[in-house]
């Protein structure tokens, strides 16, 4: 990258510095920073909580991201490490932010896991934070990019490279990188970072998948007598077929594997 993008992310907003004999020349609006004047910091109502989870495997991430379902409907998997609540409705349940962090945290110690956990109006700046090990509760917009300036960039996860060449040129924390020319940002280092950095800082909305646990049917049925003929044995599970047919049309879901178990009077559960 040519030195002069650099520096026109420096010294004060709206000017640019002109020689001593420039004349008549009317002074240049400098490039608009990366988070330039329009910044929401997230949308409007909207507090996530993001934990970060070091070292947990996948079965028990989904685990306890079904145990936080208790706390709010709206939870997101944030792979391999992270989990995600939006959390501005079930404030009230827990006294405040405190009290819902000390929930938040019982709950994962209680299944042998230790949390980072931050709070942020938008769900990256919530996850960052926490990945940074900054335990972070910003309530009010206007100041979440002031709070995320001082985090690594590294807590971000971009590539190995472009995390090189930003360090080559300075620039280690997320304050640095919005303080760059945005068309500058986006040729050099590249469009999906900046697209995240406006993520990061509320400019744009994230879409997130919201986590639903796998759902299992299971029904039971006695038999009125021993059957021994094949036909008899699929007409008294045909209304268990039934059942199973409205459970899956509901959800528009298909089935993935089906498991029937005969049980007998004198041997052994068949399935």
């Amino acid at each position: 990258m040519r030195p002069h993008l650099l520096r026109a992310a420096t010294g004060k907003a709206g000017k640019s510095a002109l020689p001593a004999d420039a004349g008549r020349v009317q002074p240049r609006a400098a490039p608009p920073s990366i988070t330039g004047r329009h910044a929401a910091g997230g949308r409007a109502g909207e507090l996530w909580a993001g934990l970060h989870l070091p070292g947990i495997n996948p079965q028990k991430l989904q685990q306890l991201a079904v145990c936080a379902q208790r706390f709010t409907p709206r939870v997101s998997l944030a792979p391999p490490d992270g989990l995600l609540l939006e959390v501005q409705g079930s404030l009230h349940l827990f006294a405040g932010v405190a009290g819902l962090r000390g929930a938040l945290r019982s709950e994962c110690l209680r299944l042998q896991v230790q949390p980072v956990l931050a709070f942020a109006p938008a769900a990256l700046a919530a996850l960052v934070a926490a990945r940074a090990g900054k335990p972070l509760a910003v309530m009010d917009p206007a100041q979440l990019t002031g709070q995320l300036a001082p985090l690594p960039l590294a807590s971000l996860r971009w590539p190995p490279d472009t995390l090189a060449r930003l360090a080559r040129m300075g620039v280690r924390t997320i304050g640095a990188a919005l303080r760059l020319p945005r068309a500058g940002f986006a040729r050099r280092v590249g469009s999906q970072q900046l697209a995240m950095l406006d993520v990061l800082t509320g400019r744009m909305p994230e879409a997130r998948v919201t986590f639903h646990a796998p759902e299992r049917f299971r029904r039971r049925r006695e038999l009125d007598c021993e059957l021994e003929n094949h036909a008899l044995l699929l007409a008294a599970l045909a209304p268990l077929f039934a059942d199973l047919g409205a459970f899956l049309r509901a959800r528009q879901c298909g089935v993935v594997e089906l498991e029937c178990r005969l049980t007998h009077r004198h041997v052994p559960t068949t399935r």
